[in-house]
């Protein structure tokens, strides 16, 4: 799984937002702070304003902002936003797979799949603001007993399977 440049963009854009003082923040002066171009962040902000996650004035007092609290978005509003569902592979998906019957790496995938789309929603902007990447859904996926109990979940899924 690879961020794209534009959804790095889009989460740079809504932390700066989120940061500023003053409500209504322009793009050119977030283009010019952080040396983006500015059409492709114009493009980033009209995915976001689509999304329900920006507001736009026009006029020189106007410009962009969050349309809640930063505690209240989290990075998978964000990421989603610009790229759709989080997914990783097709086994993620609702799509029908020709070997799901004797698939082994099906149910690991899926199970992976839930661990990182917890951690994408228990980081807020809020948490990336203020450099908090520890809230609790990265404590208990990165948890080494996590991870292991999990792991074993995983391998007693594969056998019973069988």
């Amino acid at each position: 799984m690879k961020i794209s440049k534009k959804e790095d963009y889009a989460v740079l854009l809504m932390c700066a937002l989120s940061q500023n003082e003053r409500p209504w923040v322009s793009l050119d002066a977030v283009a010019k702070r952080y040396h983006l171009p500015l059409p492709f962040l114009q493009q980033i902000a009209r995915n976001l304003k689509r999304a329900g996650l920006l507001n736009s004035r026009e006029g020189a007092a106007g410009g962009y902002a969050l349309t809640r609290e930063p505690k209240d978005i989290a990075l998978a509003d964000v990421l989603e936003a610009m790229s759709g569902k989080l997914k990783l592979t097709q086994c993620t998906t609702n799509i029908a797979c020709p070997i799901e019957a004797h698939c082994v790496t099906r149910a690991p995938w899926q199970k992976l799949h839930s661990v990182l789309q917890n951690v994408f929603r228990g980081i807020s902007l809020a948490d990336l603001k203020n450099s908090k990447l520890q809230p609790s859904a990265l404590r208990e996926a990165t948890a080494v007993g996590s991870w292991q109990s999990r792991f074993h979940g995983i391998a007693s899924s594969l056998d019973s399977s069988q």
